[in-house]
């Protein structure tokens, strides 16, 4: 997790991501930073695969006044942050009473969320974002959460504080559930706004093909409509930034645009040694 943020001004915790979540940005801000426009001419948000929605919560630390508009094609992930959104204590009131325990673990992993209400919905996915196996969250073709428990005694399963925090900056912001093209489909998304697009990365081999954020995997044949989109939001005078991985048929799709590449770490292997660089692209229109 990032390090902790405090307002020197109100004492309080700043907003920080408060879910981990796989290709999650928090640890690849310092990266990311200079290649974003000045902070000043941001005052439309748009992030349609929210995710952790880690540079969400940067930009409004740096203009509480931002205008956002959040979004994730996973359901679960979009009703947890609404009622952190509408129901911040009551969500603590109930983690709080959850023990970090393996057999609490699997009897919570098995609930189907079809048989909860949206509230005990959102307790499980937090519950199990905290208590899992390396934070990891991933589902199976029946859309079941299919991640071992993570037997980690310093597991913090109610962030009391975290929660609160991001409760204060997802109330400035609009949260919905849909696919990545919504945004634009709606009208949402007008010229001078900044759209960051995080997807699913292009996998590097056939044997690394982690896409299940959802039951639903991300094809090259999104990719390329993501590359549409990319290129009808430049036709209107949209700005975006685009980061995945580092491909042949990517850098084709994006040749249009400005291509600049970072080196980042991967953080989902358990194991130091494992978590070696590697090259990945940031694109964009300005």
């Amino acid at each position: 997790m990032p390090a902790l943020a405090y307002n020197k001004i109100t004492g309080l915790r700043e907003s920080l991501p408060f879910v981990k979540w796989a290709g999650g940005k928090g640890r690849l801000l310092p990266k990311i930073k200079p290649f974003l426009p000045d902070a000043s001419t941001i005052t439309r948000y748009h992030e349609p695969f929210a995710g952790g929605a880690a540079l969400f919560f940067h930009l409004h630390r740096l203009n509480p006044d931002l205008t956002a508009f959040l979004s994730d094609s996973n359901e679960e992930l979009i009703n947890c942050y609404r009622h952190v959104i509408d129901h911040p204590s009551e969500l603590i009131k109930r983690l709080e009473q959850m023990p970090n325990e393996s057999a609490f673990y699997y009897e919570i992993r098995q609930t189907h969320p079809d048989s909860l209400d949206s509230f005990d919905r959102a307790v499980r996915f937090i519950y199990l974002n905290k208590t899992c196996y390396n934070g990891l969250y991933r589902v199976n073709k029946q859309g079941l959460f299919n991640v071992p428990f993570g037997n980690n005694p310093r597991a913090v399963v109610c962030d009391r504080e975290g929660i609160l925090s991001a409760s204060r900056a997802l109330r400035r912001a609009t949260v919905y559930h849909g696919t990545f093209d919504r945004s634009l489909a709606d009208g949402r998304v007008q010229a001078g706004d900044f759209v960051y697009l995080d997807p699913p990365y292009q996998p590097l081999s056939k044997t690394a093909r982690f896409t299940a954020y959802t039951d639903r995997d991300f094809q090259m044949k999104d990719h390329a409509r993501l590359a549409d989109l990319a290129h009808r939001l430049d036709a209107m005078g949209a700005r975006f930034l685009l980061s995945n991985s580092d491909t042949p048929e990517l850098r084709e799709l994006y040749a249009d645009f400005c291509i600049d590449e970072i080196i980042a770490p991967r953080y989902i292997s358990c194991r130091g040694d494992r978590r070696e660089g590697v090259t990945e692209l940031l694109i964009k229109n300005y």
